[in-house]
């Protein structure tokens, strides 16, 4: 849900029902200095849905939705943390490297013959020349750890056409056996 400009009485509303941000924080065992300016987003959110749904409001205190919000946030916050720093610690294969990059583009795992690794990297080059771009993306992204959801969000792929990919990427790995 995207959060638009709040009308007046949804305003009023928040300023009344603004201690539920403290009280989920304290019960949660947040930070009010680290994680106010996260939860504050799933509380603005709580309030235009429930101001908009009736249905809620019949079966529910504004209070339970505003906590299932802010955890929400809570819960998007340390997935997107967690996803950074996998994206900063080192994977066994990176796909983005270049052909002239004197980096090995196949880290080298313990135990491995010279000829072994070499025979690696020649597959791995020859398979990424069959890749596009995306394509690249994405394998790169699945080895370094992010789920489909994650890759779809990061690089801007619905989710259909992220499928669609991902089966061509097996295809090309397959033609390769």
């Amino acid at each position: 849900m995207e959060l638009t400009r709040l009308t007046d009485n949804e305003r009023k509303f928040a300023e009344d029902n603004h201690r539920l941000i403290y009280s989920f924080l304290s019960s949660k065992g947040y930070s009010i200095e680290d994680y106010y300016n996260i939860v504050v987003f799933g509380y603005l959110k709580a309030i235009q849905v429930y101001s908009k749904r009736a249905d809620l409001q019949e079966k529910y205190k504004f209070s339970v939705i505003a906590w299932k919000y802010m955890q929400s946030e809570i819960g998007n916050h340390f997935r997107t943390e967690t996803a950074q720093k996998r994206a900063t610690e080192e994977s066994l294969l990176s796909l983005d490297a270049d052909n002239d990059d004197t980096e090995n583009l196949y880290n080298m795992v313990g135990g491995k013959s010279a000829e072994s690794n070499i025979m690696e990297n020649a597959a791995v080059q020859d398979i990424l020349s069959k890749l596009t771009e995306t394509q690249k993306e994405i394998v790169c992204m699945k080895a370094e750890g992010y789920n489909n959801t994650e890759i779809c969000t990061l690089i801007e792929l619905p989710q259909s056409s992220f499928y669609k990919e991902m089966t061509r990427i097996k295809k090309t790995l397959n033609s390769r056996r």
